[in-house]
Protein backbone atom coordinates (compact mmCIF):
# COMPACT_ATOMS: atom_id res chain seq x y z
CA UNK A 1 0.00 0.00 0.00
CA UNK A 2 1.32 3.53 -0.69
CA UNK A 3 1.73 5.45 2.02
CA UNK A 4 1.60 9.23 2.49
CA UNK A 5 -0.17 12.25 1.73
CA UNK A 6 -3.70 11.29 0.49
CA UNK A 7 -6.86 13.03 -1.05
CA UNK A 8 -8.91 14.90 -3.98
CA UNK A 9 -5.98 17.32 -5.98
CA UNK A 10 -7.58 20.98 -5.92
CA UNK A 11 -8.55 22.48 -9.26
CA UNK A 12 -8.29 21.48 -12.53
CA UNK A 13 -10.57 21.46 -15.38
CA UNK A 14 -10.56 17.58 -15.73
CA UNK A 15 -12.26 16.14 -12.85
CA UNK A 16 -11.23 12.58 -10.11
CA UNK A 17 -7.29 13.57 -10.26
CA UNK A 18 -6.47 12.19 -6.54
CA UNK A 19 -3.08 12.25 -5.03
CA UNK A 20 -1.94 8.82 -3.09
CA UNK A 21 1.18 8.84 -1.08
CA UNK A 22 3.76 9.78 -4.61
CA UNK A 23 1.47 9.54 -6.87
CA UNK A 24 -1.54 10.92 -8.92
CA UNK A 25 -4.52 9.25 -10.16
CA UNK A 26 -6.84 10.50 -12.96
CA UNK A 27 -9.10 8.01 -15.00
CA UNK A 28 -7.82 7.39 -18.20
CA UNK A 29 -10.04 8.87 -21.20
CA UNK A 30 -9.36 8.67 -25.05
CA UNK A 31 -6.19 10.89 -24.90
CA UNK A 32 -4.49 8.95 -22.57
CA UNK A 33 -2.05 6.88 -24.91
CA UNK A 34 -0.66 9.76 -26.80
CA UNK A 35 -0.34 11.51 -23.22
CA UNK A 36 1.82 8.38 -21.91
CA UNK A 37 3.77 8.50 -24.89
CA UNK A 38 4.53 12.06 -25.00
CA UNK A 39 5.70 11.83 -20.77
CA UNK A 40 7.40 8.29 -21.65
CA UNK A 41 9.72 10.02 -24.35
CA UNK A 42 10.12 13.28 -21.74
CA UNK A 43 11.32 10.77 -19.21
CA UNK A 44 13.61 9.44 -22.02
CA UNK A 45 15.29 12.54 -23.16
CA UNK A 46 15.37 13.74 -19.29
CA UNK A 47 13.10 16.57 -19.54
CA UNK A 48 12.45 16.80 -15.31
CA UNK A 49 9.63 19.30 -15.81
CA UNK A 50 6.49 16.38 -15.82
CA UNK A 51 5.12 13.24 -14.05
CA UNK A 52 6.36 10.13 -14.53
CA UNK A 53 4.03 7.34 -15.99
CA UNK A 54 3.77 4.30 -13.58
CA UNK A 55 1.14 2.86 -15.41
CA UNK A 56 -2.97 1.91 -15.33
CA UNK A 57 -4.57 0.45 -12.54
CA UNK A 58 -8.29 -0.16 -12.50
CA UNK A 59 -9.52 2.59 -15.05
CA UNK A 60 -7.10 5.26 -13.77
CA UNK A 61 -3.24 6.13 -14.98
CA UNK A 62 -1.04 6.34 -12.41
CA UNK A 63 1.74 8.94 -12.37
CA UNK A 64 4.47 10.57 -10.13
CA UNK A 65 3.65 13.56 -7.74
CA UNK A 66 5.35 16.86 -9.40
CA UNK A 67 6.46 17.71 -6.28
CA UNK A 68 5.98 22.02 -5.58
CA UNK A 69 2.57 23.45 -5.45
CA UNK A 70 0.06 25.48 -7.51
CA UNK A 71 -0.09 29.00 -5.55
CA UNK A 72 -3.12 29.90 -7.81
CA UNK A 73 -4.56 26.98 -5.59
CA UNK A 74 -3.22 26.47 -2.51
CA UNK A 75 -1.39 29.82 -1.79
CA UNK A 76 -3.27 33.30 -3.11
CA UNK A 77 -0.79 35.43 -1.19
CA UNK A 78 1.87 33.70 -3.16
CA UNK A 79 0.54 34.38 -6.70
CA UNK A 80 1.53 38.16 -7.32
CA UNK A 81 4.98 37.73 -5.92
CA UNK A 82 5.63 34.28 -7.64
CA UNK A 83 3.35 33.73 -10.45
CA UNK A 84 3.23 37.35 -11.71
CA UNK A 85 6.29 38.54 -10.63
CA UNK A 86 9.26 39.04 -13.26
CA UNK A 87 11.20 36.33 -12.24
CA UNK A 88 8.29 34.21 -12.14
CA UNK A 89 7.08 34.78 -15.66
CA UNK A 90 10.70 34.05 -16.81
CA UNK A 91 11.01 30.77 -15.02
CA UNK A 92 7.64 29.79 -16.36
CA UNK A 93 8.71 30.66 -20.23
CA UNK A 94 11.91 29.27 -19.75
CA UNK A 95 10.58 25.89 -18.55
CA UNK A 96 7.91 26.03 -21.66
CA UNK A 97 11.41 26.65 -23.97
CA UNK A 98 13.00 23.56 -22.65
CA UNK A 99 9.77 21.38 -22.97
CA UNK A 100 9.27 22.37 -26.71
CA UNK A 101 13.40 21.85 -27.39
CA UNK A 102 12.33 18.10 -25.86
CA UNK A 103 9.73 17.31 -28.05
CA UNK A 104 10.94 19.31 -31.38
CA UNK A 105 11.76 16.42 -33.78
CA UNK A 106 9.59 13.86 -31.46
CA UNK A 107 8.00 10.81 -32.56
CA UNK A 108 5.14 12.61 -30.58
CA UNK A 109 5.48 15.38 -32.33
CA UNK A 110 4.92 13.21 -35.74
CA UNK A 111 5.55 16.02 -38.65
CA UNK A 112 5.22 19.06 -36.61
CA UNK A 113 7.21 21.13 -35.06
CA UNK A 114 6.66 20.05 -31.14
CA UNK A 115 4.17 18.91 -29.48
CA UNK A 116 1.79 21.44 -27.50
CA UNK A 117 1.15 21.34 -24.18
CA UNK A 118 -2.44 22.69 -25.12
CA UNK A 119 -3.20 24.46 -21.99
CA UNK A 120 -0.44 26.04 -20.15
CA UNK A 121 -1.57 28.68 -17.30
CA UNK A 122 -0.82 29.30 -13.56
CA UNK A 123 -3.30 26.79 -13.18
CA UNK A 124 -1.09 23.79 -14.43
CA UNK A 125 2.16 25.14 -13.20
CA UNK A 126 3.62 24.24 -10.18
CA UNK A 127 6.06 26.26 -8.56
CA UNK A 128 9.14 25.66 -5.79
CA UNK A 129 10.11 28.88 -4.28
CA UNK A 130 13.02 30.77 -5.40
CA UNK A 131 13.34 27.64 -8.55
CA UNK A 132 10.23 29.21 -9.97
CA UNK A 133 8.24 27.11 -12.37
CA UNK A 134 9.84 23.79 -12.13
CA UNK A 135 6.86 21.64 -13.60
CA UNK A 136 3.91 21.17 -15.79
CA UNK A 137 1.00 19.24 -15.26
CA UNK A 138 -2.58 18.21 -16.76
CA UNK A 139 -1.42 17.04 -20.15
CA UNK A 140 -4.62 16.00 -21.40
CA UNK A 141 -4.72 18.83 -23.98
CA UNK A 142 -1.21 17.83 -25.23
CA UNK A 143 -0.96 17.71 -29.46
CA UNK A 144 1.11 18.23 -32.02
CA UNK A 145 1.99 21.61 -32.85
CA UNK A 146 3.98 25.23 -33.03
CA UNK A 147 5.83 26.83 -30.48
CA UNK A 148 3.97 30.03 -31.00
CA UNK A 149 0.25 28.80 -30.88
CA UNK A 150 1.54 26.90 -27.04
CA UNK A 151 3.68 30.23 -25.95
CA UNK A 152 0.78 32.59 -27.12
CA UNK A 153 -1.62 30.35 -24.97
CA UNK A 154 0.84 30.49 -22.26
CA UNK A 155 1.01 34.73 -22.19
CA UNK A 156 -3.10 34.68 -22.33
CA UNK A 157 -3.21 32.40 -19.69
CA UNK A 158 -0.98 34.26 -17.89
CA UNK A 159 -1.92 37.81 -18.98
CA UNK A 160 -6.01 37.16 -18.21
CA UNK A 161 -6.67 35.57 -15.32
CA UNK A 162 -6.43 37.91 -12.02
CA UNK A 163 -5.13 36.80 -8.52
CA UNK A 164 -8.72 35.59 -7.31
CA UNK A 165 -8.27 32.97 -10.14
CA UNK A 166 -11.15 35.04 -12.11
CA UNK A 167 -10.64 35.50 -16.56
CA UNK A 168 -10.63 38.30 -17.56
CA UNK A 169 -11.57 40.40 -20.84
CA UNK A 170 -9.52 40.72 -23.11
CA UNK A 171 -10.69 44.14 -23.85
CA UNK A 172 -9.82 44.55 -20.11
CA UNK A 173 -6.95 47.42 -19.63
CA UNK A 174 -5.58 44.57 -16.58
CA UNK A 175 -5.29 42.66 -18.77
CA UNK A 176 -3.19 44.28 -21.44
CA UNK A 177 -1.45 45.56 -19.21
CA UNK A 178 -0.10 42.36 -17.79
CA UNK A 179 0.28 41.60 -21.66
CA UNK A 180 2.59 44.54 -21.78
CA UNK A 181 4.25 43.23 -18.32
CA UNK A 182 4.96 39.60 -19.89
CA UNK A 183 6.14 41.28 -23.08
CA UNK A 184 9.03 43.19 -21.66
CA UNK A 185 10.39 40.70 -19.98
CA UNK A 186 10.78 37.75 -22.56
CA UNK A 187 11.99 40.86 -24.95
CA UNK A 188 14.45 41.42 -22.04
CA UNK A 189 15.46 37.94 -21.68
CA UNK A 190 15.31 37.72 -25.68
CA UNK A 191 17.55 40.19 -26.09
CA UNK A 192 20.12 38.50 -23.74
CA UNK A 193 19.81 35.41 -25.15
CA UNK A 194 21.45 37.46 -28.45
CA UNK A 195 24.38 38.68 -27.49
CA UNK A 196 27.17 37.27 -29.06
CA UNK A 197 29.98 35.29 -27.64
CA UNK A 198 33.72 36.20 -28.48
CA UNK A 199 34.59 36.36 -31.95
CA UNK A 200 37.47 35.71 -33.91
CA UNK A 201 39.90 37.81 -34.44
CA UNK A 202 40.83 39.23 -38.28
CA UNK A 203 44.45 37.57 -39.36
CA UNK A 204 44.59 34.65 -37.50
CA UNK A 205 46.25 36.09 -35.00
CA UNK A 206 43.32 34.35 -32.77
CA UNK A 207 45.06 31.78 -30.29
CA UNK A 208 42.01 29.09 -30.92
CA UNK A 209 41.94 29.79 -34.91
CA UNK A 210 38.56 28.50 -36.58
CA UNK A 211 36.32 29.49 -33.12
CA UNK A 212 33.67 31.12 -34.39
CA UNK A 213 31.10 33.60 -32.27
CA UNK A 214 28.61 31.61 -30.57
CA UNK A 215 25.15 33.04 -29.33
CA UNK A 216 23.87 33.40 -25.48
CA UNK A 217 22.15 30.36 -25.08
CA UNK A 218 18.19 31.04 -23.63
CA UNK A 219 16.88 29.16 -20.65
Amino acid sequence: RVTGAEGRLPGGWMSGARRVGGTVRRPVGDHTPFVHRLLRHLEAVGFPGAPRVLGVEDGEEVLTYVEGHVPVEVAPEEVEPVVFSPAGIASAFALIRRYHDATAGSGPAGGAEVVCHGDLSPWNTVYAGARGAVGLIDWDGARPGSRSDDAGYAVCGISCWDTRGRRRSWRSAGCWQRVAGVRGVLAGRAARCRRPGPRRRSGGSSSRPGRRATPATCG
